[in-house]
């Protein structure tokens, strides 16, 4: 954010130094002065003479020229300095904004899973997961709600993840470095087949979970996850996020 801005106010100046430029160059009396007779054969004789308005710099031979143009142009003058202060106002007023936009980003709520597991994986056992949940932003997650929901299905996947559902605990503030637990659990024992499958690395069990809150600028933030733990990617019980379905604003 900071090089962004750097780099914008420079492109400011760099506008405001051309249409100076522009402006001296393209008014009447600085021509006139230039292109008189004689004007060759003054102090600055040894200096090029130059007739084209688009080909007329502001140099040292042009400083006389450049005082006639201030003297005789006020309301050149006038509509250049208006122009500029609108640049100029406008130029801080988006360097106001920016600066607020990165206060906010420093300053919000930001949650996400700290760490995660699952347990009770065997034959005949209802796997269940742990996520720890964590604020890791500097100010607090208002109407703070979660919700998370386990499947077994094939790996990679070939149809949709389990859809989160919130659950029923009603909406709570979480402190900056607060955390809470979410769990999840399979609707059923594992079957033989499945804990093949696991093993085989042909299936894995799906956490996918839904967080909402509000940050301390009054704008809804989520974040959604999906994790896996198998598929011959990870030692069953450890998660790993999965390619697709992790989303935050």
């Amino acid at each position: 954010m900071k090089t962004k801005t750097v780099l914008w106010m420079a492109g400011v100046a760099l506008f405001i130094i051309a249409a100076v430029t522009y402006g001296v160059r393209g008014s009447r009396s600085f021509q006139n002065c230039v292109s008189q007779p004689g004007y060759a054969n003054s102090a600055y004789q040894n200096q090029p003479t130059v007739h084209e308005i688009a080909n007329v710099p502001i140099s040292v031979s042009n400083w006389d020229c450049l005082g006639q143009f201030v003297n005789e142009d006020n309301a050149g003058i006038t509509a250049i300095a208006t122009v500029l202060l609108m640049v100029i106002t406008g130029g801080l007023a988006i360097v106001g904004f920016m600066q607020i936009m990165t206060s906010r980003a420093e300053l919000r709520a930001y949650v996400y899973i700290d760490e995660a597991h699952v347990d009770h994986i065997s034959t005949g056992a209802v796997p269940e997961a742990q996520i720890k949940i964590r604020n890791f932003g500097r100010t607090p997650a208002y109407q703070f709600t979660q919700g998370a929901v386990m499947g077994i299905q094939a790996y990679p996947l070939t149809d949709d993840p389990p859809t989160a559902k919130d659950d029923a605990a009603p909406a709570q503030t979480l402190p900056p470095t607060a955390y809470v637990f979410s769990s999840a659990k399979l609707k059923k024992p594992l079957k033989d087949d499945e804990m093949r499958g696991l093993k085989e690395g042909k299936l894995a069990i799906f956490v996918v979970g839904e967080i909402g809150y509000t940050d301390c600028f009054g704008r809804q933030r989520f974040t959604n996850y999906c994790v896996f733990s198998g598929g011959g990617v990870t030692k069953l019980g450890d998660v790993a996020s999965y390619k697709e379905g992790n989303k935050s604003n």
